[in-house]
């Protein structure tokens, strides 16, 4: 539906692969993840507040806009939602520690 030009709404909106998102932190993490990663589960959820939070970046600085794959190595672990997640990333060598205990 059409409507007239205000300042307050933004003119790009970002939507993310879950799969992606979730590969990209792997590998820098060097750490699978552990969880469902399914429509409204805790990463779900964290992609979303991504996507939510570039959008308003890029938004708001049209004029310096940054690649996604260059703000979110900096802002990746920034995002509310990464403290409910951060825990089902584990390292390849703690699983194996807990399959000799």
């Amino acid at each position: 539906m059409p409507f007239n030009k205000d300042t307050r709404c933004g003119t790009i909106h970002v939507t993310l692969n879950v799969g992606s998102i979730l590969e990209e932190i792997e590998q820098m993490l060097e750490q699978e993840y552990h969880e469902p990663i399914n429509r409204g589960s805790k990463f779900w959820l964290y992609v979303i507040e991504l996507e939510n939070s570039y959008t308003s970046h890029i938004n708001s600085h049209i004029h310096t806009q940054l690649k996604f794959w260059d703000w979110f190595v900096d802002n990746y672990n920034n995002m509310e939602e990464w403290n409910n997640i951060e825990e089902y990333f584990i390292s390849e060598e703690s699983e194996e520690e807990e399959e000799k205990e």
